[in-house]
């Protein structure tokens, strides 16, 4: 893969790349970072993606291990506690689905996040996520489930 044809690809995944980031960070600093981390990641290892259809599946797996190295640091360093500002993971008018969303774990926001918001199949948030499809359609159906209690 030429630079040209991968940064023109990686600019293209710049919105759905960074909204899966704010869903494991929520601090758009922390996203902006682990996503250059990514891409420089990425960039290095662009010989090792064998088969260049799946492109976008193989960067947004790379942003959600940036995204977690970006976690473990945190909790190694003490922080100074910040106001943070609320900045929305994707473009959700309602307030109380967008806070529900937010308050699932990590294991149900991230398939929830990529087979509703950015539009992956089961197969392909599977392959993503690194997990069987059963355990994506699990975990999405344990996320509506929660996400309904929540607002009944």
């Amino acid at each position: 893969m030429t630079e040209q044809a991968f940064f023109k690809r990686a600019l293209a995944l710049r919105g759905p790349l960074w909204r899966v980031a704010w869903s494991i960070l929520r601090n758009g600093a922390d996203c902006d970072d682990a996503i250059q981390e990514a891409l420089l990641r990425a960039w290095a290892r662009r010989d090792s993606l064998k088969d260049e259809a799946l492109f976008e599946a193989w960067l947004t797996r790379i942003v959600i291990n940036a995204c977690k190295s970006q976690l473990r640091r945190a909790a190694r360093r003490p922080q100074a506690p910040l106001e943070a500002v609320a900045e929305p993971a994707a473009p959700v008018e309602n307030a109380a689905l967008r806070d529900a969303i937010l308050a699932l774990p990590l294991a149900l926001r991230l398939p929830l996040l990529l087979h509703y918001m950015e539009g992956y199949s089961v197969r392909e948030t599977a392959q993503i996520l690194r997990l069987p499809e059963t355990t994506v359609h699990w975990r999405l159906h344990d996320a509506r489930k929660r996400i309904r209690d929540e607002w009944n």
